[in-house]
């Protein structure tokens, strides 16, 4: 009897198979835990091994487990500081385009980001629209827009008359009793392109490049979207000339990290404005 009960112990015993098995589970979850924390796909792959050898289910439940928590993490980690991340597009190329207004004289020129797509579904003859789509993820997002527009002077020789009355608080500034009203009609303009955005534009600035000598004034453009805080805002420039044959109206808008990467190729495009061709 003596001898069965001592056999019984040492089948039992720390150095039995059966407890062997036993610590050997135990001491492997930490380290099976990590695994498929760390790597879900190789977790998932060792719960399928563990579940065939049937001994092992336990094993194989707790890898399944842990791998699918750490999986839904590293989507969720992705989606929000990666995915939804601030995009900035390094643009490297312009290439010229133009828009006319429709008779001799009311040529606008201008030069483009090669990755500004012609929107003709919503341009006209004289009013064009371009816009950049990016692929993110499994959506597509604009991350810049650029319109222009041309309208012809019903007499030219009335310019004079034109530049002293809008000119004329444009560059007094808010301070000007008119300079309301003069700004309204540009900012609605704007605000038709970048709707349902709502739009805050800055105040007037006088702008003098290499081909605008006079009567032309730049504002800033910040445009944000109450409706839907996860479209981002845009920010940009308008560009507004007073020519001698046409009033031309220049608007670029990205987002704003966007913006701020390529500040030197918006300075570029505003500097490349010729307008009177």
């Amino acid at each position: 009897m003596a001898e069965k009960i001592e056999t019984q112990q040492l089948a039992t015993g720390p150095s039995s198979p059966v407890v062997g098995k036993i610590q050997a589970n135990r001491q492997g979850r930490p380290i099976l835990s990590l695994l498929s924390g760390l790597i879900p796909p190789l977790g998932l792959v060792v719960a399928i091994w563990l579940w065939l050898a049937k001994k092992l289910r336990r094993l194989a439940v707790l890898a399944l487990v842990v791998s699918l928590v750490f999986a839904g993490l590293y989507g969720w980690l992705y989606s929000h500081y990666v995915h939804s991340s601030p995009y900035a597009y390094t643009y490297h190329s312009l290439q010229p385009s133009t828009i006319s207004g429709g008779k001799p004289g009311t040529v606008m020129g201008f030069s483009k980001p090669v990755e500004f797509i012609h929107n003709s579904k919503v341009s006209a003859a004289n009013f064009s629209i371009f816009y950049h789509p990016v692929v993110k993820g499994k959506q597509t997002e604009v991350i810049g827009n650029l319109f222009a527009a041309a309208s012809p002077l019903l007499n030219p020789q009335l310019a004079s008359i034109t530049v002293k009355s809008i000119g004329g608080p444009l560059n007094a500034g808010s301070k000007d009793k008119n300079y309301e009203n003069v700004t309204i009609p540009i900012r609605n303009f704007a605000q038709r392109i970048l709707s349902p955005y709502i739009l805050t534009l800055g105040t007037a600035q006088s702008l003098k490049t290499a081909n605008l000598s006079q009567n032309a004034w730049q504002f800033t453009i910040l445009a944000t979207n109450s409706h839907n805080h996860q479209i981002p805002s845009l920010q940009g420039q308008m560009v507004y000339v007073l020519g001698k044959n046409a009033i031309y109206y220049f608007g670029v808008t990205s987002t704003p990290n966007n913006w701020i990467h390529n500040s030197g190729i918006w300075q570029q495009i505003i500097d490349s404005i010729k307008v009177d061709k």
